[in-house]
């Protein structure tokens, strides 16, 4: 049995708590418990990967699930540290939306006239049709770059 992967983030560690088994990312606090699954793909490859050996500025691919629901919490299913890189990836439900910027899980997207829209095929589509479909309760996909601890700057935002 495994738990849900639909919340997703990719960006670097802004704090660590070892003793509380959690760590921050995006002002995103992430759970982790005996059910998670860590694993080093950076040039560190450290084996087994624990939380005690995750520090900041690492770069992580988190997946799990929001855990309360609304709590803006993850509790994560698997902790990817990678090496690092400037992209940041946050998928996940869509908790207000005020045109041009959207907000996952207390994280501010803001979108501009670069960013590419995209449907749940992958086929583009306008901003305008992108705003007018999002809502409350749906599950998109930003890239972009982190501009602070809870915005990001989107290059790409797409329905899943």
């Amino acid at each position: 049995i495994r738990r849900a992967t639909e919340v997703r983030v990719t960006a670097l560690v802004d704090s660590v708590n070892a003793a509380a088994n959690s760590l921050d990312l995006l002002g995103i606090t992430v759970r982790i418990d005996a059910l998670t699954r860590l694993e080093d793909k950076s040039a560190a490859d450290v084996d087994p990967l624990t939380i005690s050996s995750i520090n900041v500025g690492d770069y992580l691919e988190v997946r799990g699930a929001e855990m309360p629901a609304g709590s803006g919490d993850i509790l994560a299913t698997i902790v990817e540290r990678d090496d690092v890189d400037t992209e940041t990836i946050l998928q996940g439900f869509v908790t207000a939306v005020a045109n041009p910027s959207f907000t996952i899980l207390g994280v501010t997207i803001t979108t501009n006239g670069a960013t590419q829209f995209r449907d749940v095929d992958d086929s583009p589509i306008s901003a305008a049709t992108f705003f007018g479909r999002v809502a409350a309760g749906s599950l998109v996909k930003a890239k972009g770059l982190e501009t602070s601890t809870t915005t990001m700057t989107a290059e790409e935002v797409e329905f899943e």
